[in-house]
């Protein structure tokens, strides 16, 4: 039996990417691994505001991030959006944290979306976009209303749930259509936006696909079955 992890293979805007069940979309071509909503500093944010949680989230989701790396052997990292909680979440970093991402920057050439939540926040030595052309693909955070280009964003966290013999399965997702990607959120304190709600609906075709990650595998459905 195969239990190495399978990514689901997509044809998008002249190109073929993968959809990996990490939450993570990789692009061979461009030996490009794209990550959207990292949310570091999330915990700190909470502890700072009374809400007493594990504040390790950080180091977490930076070693899932380094594993996936690691696995794709990506050389480009573009980072979607919201990649800190907040605009003052870097000078939080302990030092452990710092380290490993500042390791990051140091081993693969980053490309950095700005998003809603580190608006005006730049890591030291990066240069920021609020959208990026990469061979017709555009890199944007928030999804635009009315969109003409074959684009990939972040933003909304997006979750599906499957409803199988009257049990109930909720899991982050990539929702695609004929225009647009968005993927899930990858930080380990990040909630989930469900597909159905109006805020994502709205965005897409009648006939949306959603991509479910099911820990080692990518498992996709049309729309039609959530209804």
């Amino acid at each position: 039996m195969n239990n190495k992890p399978t990514s689901k293979k997509l044809a998008f805007g002249g190109h073929e990417l993968q959809l990996l069940p990490e939450g993570c979309l990789y692009w061979k071509d461009e030996n490009l691994l794209v990550v959207s909503d990292l949310h570091l500093e999330k915990g700190s944010s909470f502890v700072a505001n009374g809400v007493f949680v594990p504040p390790h989230d950080t180091c977490e989701t930076l070693s899932r991030l380094n594993a996936v790396l690691h696995k794709t052997k990506a050389i480009k990292l573009l980072l979607l959006g919201d990649s800190f909680h907040d605009e003052n979440a870097y000078h939080r970093l302990d030092e452990k944290c710092r380290h490993d991402f500042s390791q990051l920057c140091e081993n693969y050439e980053i490309i950095w979306i700005e998003g809603n939540h580190e608006r005006g926040f730049v890591p030291p030595g990066l240069t920021s976009y609020e959208s990026l052309d990469i061979e017709g693909l555009i890199f944007r955070h928030i999804a635009k209303e009315k969109n003409q280009d074959y684009e990939i964003s972040g933003h909304y966290h997006p979750c599906a749930t499957i409803r199988h013999k009257g049990k109930a399965t909720r899991k982050r997702c990539f929702v695609t259509d004929s225009q647009r990607i968005i993927m899930p959120a990858f930080g380990t304190y990040t909630g989930s936006l469900d597909v159905l709600d109006p805020a994502i609906k709205s965005l897409m075709d009648n006939e949306f696909v959603i991509h479910m990650s099911g820990g080692k595998k990518i498992y996709t459905f049309p729309s039609e079955i959530l209804g």
